[in-house]
Protein backbone atom coordinates (compact mmCIF):
# COMPACT_ATOMS: atom_id res chain seq x y z
CA UNK A 1 0.00 0.00 0.00
CA UNK A 2 1.18 3.19 -1.05
CA UNK A 3 -0.22 6.65 0.05
CA UNK A 4 -0.37 9.06 -3.44
CA UNK A 5 -0.71 12.76 -2.59
CA UNK A 6 -2.35 14.80 -5.09
CA UNK A 7 -0.02 17.53 -6.50
CA UNK A 8 -2.48 20.63 -5.17
CA UNK A 9 -1.93 23.06 -2.50
CA UNK A 10 -1.08 21.36 1.11
CA UNK A 11 -3.36 23.95 2.53
CA UNK A 12 -5.99 22.48 1.03
CA UNK A 13 -5.04 19.29 1.91
CA UNK A 14 -4.99 20.50 5.49
CA UNK A 15 -8.15 22.30 5.69
CA UNK A 16 -10.08 18.94 4.67
CA UNK A 17 -11.23 16.93 6.64
CA UNK A 18 -12.49 13.38 6.71
CA UNK A 19 -15.95 13.47 6.85
CA UNK A 20 -17.85 11.89 3.89
CA UNK A 21 -22.19 11.38 2.96
CA UNK A 22 -20.58 7.83 1.21
CA UNK A 23 -23.55 5.50 2.15
CA UNK A 24 -22.52 1.97 2.88
CA UNK A 25 -24.26 -1.07 3.17
CA UNK A 26 -24.41 -2.90 6.82
CA UNK A 27 -22.61 -6.45 5.46
CA UNK A 28 -19.94 -4.10 4.78
CA UNK A 29 -20.35 -2.44 8.00
CA UNK A 30 -20.49 -6.12 9.86
CA UNK A 31 -16.76 -6.98 9.01
CA UNK A 32 -15.53 -4.87 11.55
CA UNK A 33 -14.47 -6.42 14.79
CA UNK A 34 -13.49 -4.95 18.40
CA UNK A 35 -12.33 -5.34 21.65
CA UNK A 36 -13.78 -3.07 24.83
CA UNK A 37 -11.49 -1.93 27.04
CA UNK A 38 -11.31 0.84 30.06
CA UNK A 39 -8.00 2.69 31.55
CA UNK A 40 -7.39 3.94 34.98
CA UNK A 41 -5.08 5.94 36.54
CA UNK A 42 -4.56 4.43 40.01
CA UNK A 43 -1.81 3.97 42.89
CA UNK A 44 -1.60 0.68 44.80
CA UNK A 45 0.63 0.87 48.34
CA UNK A 46 2.82 -2.18 49.65
CA UNK A 47 4.89 -1.88 52.79
CA UNK A 48 7.91 -4.51 53.88
CA UNK A 49 6.39 -6.14 56.69
CA UNK A 50 7.77 -9.37 57.92
CA UNK A 51 11.28 -8.87 55.90
CA UNK A 52 9.64 -8.48 52.58
CA UNK A 53 11.92 -7.46 49.87
CA UNK A 54 11.92 -4.57 47.54
CA UNK A 55 11.09 -6.32 44.92
CA UNK A 56 8.33 -8.38 46.74
CA UNK A 57 6.81 -5.07 47.92
CA UNK A 58 6.84 -3.53 44.74
CA UNK A 59 4.66 -6.61 42.97
CA UNK A 60 2.41 -6.37 45.96
CA UNK A 61 1.56 -2.79 45.24
CA UNK A 62 1.18 -3.48 41.65
CA UNK A 63 -1.67 -6.48 42.63
CA UNK A 64 -3.07 -3.50 45.00
CA UNK A 65 -3.08 -1.17 41.81
CA UNK A 66 -5.01 -4.28 39.87
CA UNK A 67 -7.49 -4.54 42.54
CA UNK A 68 -7.92 -0.69 43.12
CA UNK A 69 -8.67 -0.21 39.07
CA UNK A 70 -10.83 -3.46 38.92
CA UNK A 71 -12.81 -2.02 41.64
CA UNK A 72 -13.05 1.40 40.45
CA UNK A 73 -14.25 0.35 36.95
CA UNK A 74 -17.28 -1.52 38.31
CA UNK A 75 -18.18 1.23 40.91
CA UNK A 76 -18.16 3.83 37.97
CA UNK A 77 -20.00 1.27 35.77
CA UNK A 78 -22.68 0.72 38.72
CA UNK A 79 -22.99 4.29 38.87
CA UNK A 80 -23.99 4.96 35.30
CA UNK A 81 -26.00 1.68 35.27
CA UNK A 82 -28.38 3.64 37.66
CA UNK A 83 -28.89 6.77 35.67
CA UNK A 84 -29.87 4.94 32.46
CA UNK A 85 -32.00 2.14 31.57
CA UNK A 86 -31.43 -0.79 29.12
CA UNK A 87 -30.97 -4.93 30.09
CA UNK A 88 -27.35 -4.48 28.65
CA UNK A 89 -26.63 -1.85 31.22
CA UNK A 90 -26.53 -4.57 33.87
CA UNK A 91 -24.68 -7.08 31.93
CA UNK A 92 -22.33 -4.65 31.21
CA UNK A 93 -21.48 -4.62 34.61
CA UNK A 94 -21.06 -8.32 34.60
CA UNK A 95 -18.94 -8.65 32.02
CA UNK A 96 -15.99 -6.20 33.45
CA UNK A 97 -16.94 -8.19 37.53
CA UNK A 98 -15.34 -11.68 35.12
CA UNK A 99 -12.71 -9.55 33.06
CA UNK A 100 -9.16 -9.50 33.89
CA UNK A 101 -6.83 -5.96 35.06
CA UNK A 102 -3.36 -5.18 33.32
CA UNK A 103 -0.77 -2.68 33.87
CA UNK A 104 -0.39 -0.49 31.05
CA UNK A 105 2.87 1.10 30.75
CA UNK A 106 5.97 2.14 33.40
CA UNK A 107 5.08 2.38 36.62
CA UNK A 108 5.97 5.38 39.04
CA UNK A 109 7.13 4.10 42.02
CA UNK A 110 7.89 6.65 45.42
CA UNK A 111 9.42 4.68 48.43
CA UNK A 112 8.33 6.05 52.09
CA UNK A 113 8.80 5.18 55.63
CA UNK A 114 5.88 4.61 57.79
CA UNK A 115 6.76 4.07 61.80
CA UNK A 116 4.25 1.09 61.88
CA UNK A 117 5.18 -1.13 58.48
CA UNK A 118 8.52 -0.55 57.77
CA UNK A 119 9.67 0.90 54.53
CA UNK A 120 6.32 1.31 51.62
CA UNK A 121 5.99 1.42 48.14
CA UNK A 122 3.77 3.94 46.30
CA UNK A 123 3.10 2.72 42.74
CA UNK A 124 1.02 4.90 40.88
CA UNK A 125 0.30 3.49 37.08
CA UNK A 126 -2.43 3.21 34.51
CA UNK A 127 -3.98 -0.07 34.07
CA UNK A 128 -6.07 -1.45 31.75
CA UNK A 129 -9.26 -3.07 32.98
CA UNK A 130 -10.68 -5.68 30.44
CA UNK A 131 -13.94 -7.78 29.85
CA UNK A 132 -14.59 -11.20 30.00
CA UNK A 133 -14.65 -11.56 26.14
CA UNK A 134 -17.91 -13.62 25.55
CA UNK A 135 -19.83 -11.02 28.17
CA UNK A 136 -18.47 -7.81 26.44
CA UNK A 137 -19.81 -9.23 22.65
CA UNK A 138 -23.35 -9.76 23.80
CA UNK A 139 -23.08 -6.15 25.24
CA UNK A 140 -21.26 -4.86 22.06
CA UNK A 141 -24.11 -6.32 19.58
CA UNK A 142 -26.84 -4.26 21.77
CA UNK A 143 -24.66 -1.03 21.45
CA UNK A 144 -27.47 1.46 19.66
CA UNK A 145 -25.32 3.03 17.20
CA UNK A 146 -25.90 6.32 17.93
CA UNK A 147 -26.51 6.49 21.58
CA UNK A 148 -23.30 7.88 23.44
CA UNK A 149 -24.85 6.97 26.50
CA UNK A 150 -23.78 3.40 25.48
CA UNK A 151 -20.25 2.14 25.80
CA UNK A 152 -17.98 3.43 23.39
CA UNK A 153 -17.70 0.56 19.84
CA UNK A 154 -15.83 1.84 16.72
CA UNK A 155 -16.28 0.39 13.46
CA UNK A 156 -14.03 0.36 10.92
CA UNK A 157 -14.34 -1.84 7.09
CA UNK A 158 -13.57 -0.70 3.47
CA UNK A 159 -15.50 -0.43 0.06
CA UNK A 160 -14.53 -4.01 -0.60
CA UNK A 161 -12.93 -7.11 0.93
CA UNK A 162 -10.45 -7.49 -1.59
CA UNK A 163 -8.30 -5.60 -4.14
CA UNK A 164 -6.29 -5.82 -7.05
CA UNK A 165 -2.44 -4.24 -7.46
CA UNK A 166 -2.61 -0.58 -8.12
CA UNK A 167 -6.55 -0.45 -7.13
CA UNK A 168 -7.47 2.81 -5.05
CA UNK A 169 -9.33 1.52 -1.53
CA UNK A 170 -11.23 3.81 1.16
CA UNK A 171 -11.80 3.24 4.95
CA UNK A 172 -14.81 4.21 6.65
CA UNK A 173 -14.88 4.37 10.06
CA UNK A 174 -17.78 5.53 12.24
CA UNK A 175 -19.21 5.18 16.24
CA UNK A 176 -22.07 5.66 18.54
CA UNK A 177 -20.42 8.34 20.40
CA UNK A 178 -17.21 10.93 19.96
CA UNK A 179 -13.50 9.55 19.89
CA UNK A 180 -9.90 10.04 19.65
CA UNK A 181 -8.29 7.99 16.71
CA UNK A 182 -5.24 6.45 15.59
CA UNK A 183 -5.72 4.89 12.59
CA UNK A 184 -3.02 2.11 11.70
CA UNK A 185 -2.42 0.02 8.40
CA UNK A 186 -0.81 -3.56 8.43
CA UNK A 187 0.54 -4.55 5.01
CA UNK A 188 1.02 -8.56 3.88
CA UNK A 189 4.37 -8.53 4.94
CA UNK A 190 3.65 -7.29 8.68
CA UNK A 191 4.96 -3.62 7.76
CA UNK A 192 2.85 -1.05 9.75
CA UNK A 193 1.72 2.36 8.54
CA UNK A 194 0.10 5.12 10.43
CA UNK A 195 -3.03 6.33 8.37
CA UNK A 196 -3.80 9.18 10.68
CA UNK A 197 -2.61 11.08 12.54
CA UNK A 198 -0.49 11.74 9.41
CA UNK A 199 1.79 14.90 8.35
CA UNK A 200 -0.90 16.81 6.56
CA UNK A 201 -3.93 15.78 9.09
CA UNK A 202 -3.32 16.11 13.22
CA UNK A 203 -6.80 16.45 13.72
CA UNK A 204 -7.35 13.25 14.81
CA UNK A 205 -11.07 13.36 16.52
CA UNK A 206 -14.27 11.58 15.36
CA UNK A 207 -17.73 12.64 16.32
CA UNK A 208 -20.23 10.18 17.24
CA UNK A 209 -22.74 8.87 14.69
CA UNK A 210 -20.98 10.43 11.47
CA UNK A 211 -19.82 8.58 9.18
CA UNK A 212 -15.83 9.60 8.56
CA UNK A 213 -14.49 8.52 4.96
CA UNK A 214 -10.57 8.53 4.51
CA UNK A 215 -9.56 9.65 2.56
CA UNK A 216 -12.41 12.25 2.05
CA UNK A 217 -14.09 13.74 -0.55
CA UNK A 218 -12.02 16.41 -0.36
CA UNK A 219 -8.90 15.39 0.52
CA UNK A 220 -5.93 15.87 -1.69
CA UNK A 221 -4.31 12.23 -1.56
CA UNK A 222 -5.16 8.13 -2.37
CA UNK A 223 -4.64 4.77 -1.30
CA UNK A 224 -3.24 2.35 -3.62
CA UNK A 225 -2.59 -1.01 -3.35
CA UNK A 226 1.19 -1.87 -3.83
CA UNK A 227 3.28 -4.80 -3.12
CA UNK A 228 3.73 -7.02 -1.04
CA UNK A 229 0.12 -8.31 -1.94
CA UNK A 230 -1.90 -11.13 0.70
CA UNK A 231 -3.88 -10.31 3.59
CA UNK A 232 -3.56 -7.09 5.31
CA UNK A 233 -5.09 -5.31 8.22
CA UNK A 234 -6.55 -1.97 9.05
CA UNK A 235 -6.74 -1.08 13.29
CA UNK A 236 -8.62 1.95 14.75
CA UNK A 237 -7.52 2.86 18.24
CA UNK A 238 -10.48 4.81 20.04
CA UNK A 239 -10.56 6.29 23.29
CA UNK A 240 -12.60 9.11 24.80
CA UNK A 241 -9.76 10.90 26.42
CA UNK A 242 -6.78 11.43 23.82
CA UNK A 243 -4.98 7.94 23.42
CA UNK A 244 -0.94 7.86 23.38
CA UNK A 245 1.39 8.11 20.80
CA UNK A 246 3.22 5.21 18.79
CA UNK A 247 6.51 4.96 18.61
CA UNK A 248 6.84 6.03 14.87
CA UNK A 249 10.05 7.09 12.10
CA UNK A 250 8.73 9.25 8.81
CA UNK A 251 8.66 7.53 5.83
CA UNK A 252 8.02 10.27 2.91
CA UNK A 253 4.44 11.26 3.08
CA UNK A 254 3.48 9.05 6.33
CA UNK A 255 5.23 7.49 9.48
CA UNK A 256 6.06 4.20 9.59
CA UNK A 257 5.12 2.38 13.09
CA UNK A 258 7.74 0.65 15.33
CA UNK A 259 7.98 -1.75 18.21
CA UNK A 260 5.94 -4.75 18.93
CA UNK A 261 2.63 -5.74 19.36
CA UNK A 262 2.85 -5.57 23.30
CA UNK A 263 4.35 -1.69 22.58
CA UNK A 264 1.93 -0.47 20.24
CA UNK A 265 -1.09 -1.43 22.73
CA UNK A 266 0.73 -0.26 25.65
CA UNK A 267 1.38 3.20 24.04
CA UNK A 268 -1.96 3.11 22.54
CA UNK A 269 -3.24 3.22 25.95
CA UNK A 270 -0.85 5.54 27.65
CA UNK A 271 -4.03 8.08 27.45
CA UNK A 272 -3.87 12.01 28.49
CA UNK A 273 -7.34 11.65 30.47
CA UNK A 274 -9.54 14.48 29.66
CA UNK A 275 -12.77 15.42 32.07
CA UNK A 276 -15.94 15.38 30.09
CA UNK A 277 -18.91 17.44 31.44
CA UNK A 278 -21.16 16.04 33.83
CA UNK A 279 -18.65 13.11 34.81
CA UNK A 280 -15.95 14.84 37.49
CA UNK A 281 -14.92 11.18 37.79
CA UNK A 282 -14.20 10.86 33.94
CA UNK A 283 -10.85 12.73 35.37
CA UNK A 284 -8.84 9.44 35.66
CA UNK A 285 -10.74 6.74 33.70
CA UNK A 286 -11.60 6.82 30.21
CA UNK A 287 -13.00 3.80 27.78
CA UNK A 288 -11.01 2.41 25.09
CA UNK A 289 -12.29 0.56 21.89
CA UNK A 290 -10.33 -1.40 19.38
CA UNK A 291 -11.90 -2.03 15.94
CA UNK A 292 -10.25 -4.32 13.38
CA UNK A 293 -10.83 -4.95 9.53
CA UNK A 294 -9.12 -7.37 7.08
CA UNK A 295 -8.61 -7.51 3.63
CA UNK A 296 -6.86 -8.87 1.08
CA UNK A 297 -5.01 -7.45 -1.96
CA UNK A 298 -3.92 -10.02 -5.42
CA UNK A 299 -2.52 -9.26 -8.43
Amino acid sequence: MKIMIHSLSVAIFVSAFLFSSFSVTVAAESSSKGTSSMVVDVAGVACTVSGKSREATLEEALADARQKGHDYVISLLKAREKQKKGAHKSELVSAYAKGTVRVVGEPKNKWFKDPAQGECCEVMVKVEAIPAGKEIATVIKKVSPADPSDPLVVKVWTDKSSYKDGEKFRVFIKSNKSFYGTVVYQDASGQKVQLLPNPYQKDNYFAGDKLYELPGAADKYDLIVTPPLGGEKITVFASTSPVGELSTEPAGKVYLVTGSQEQIANSTRSIRFAPRNNEPTSKNSAEFFEATTELVTVK
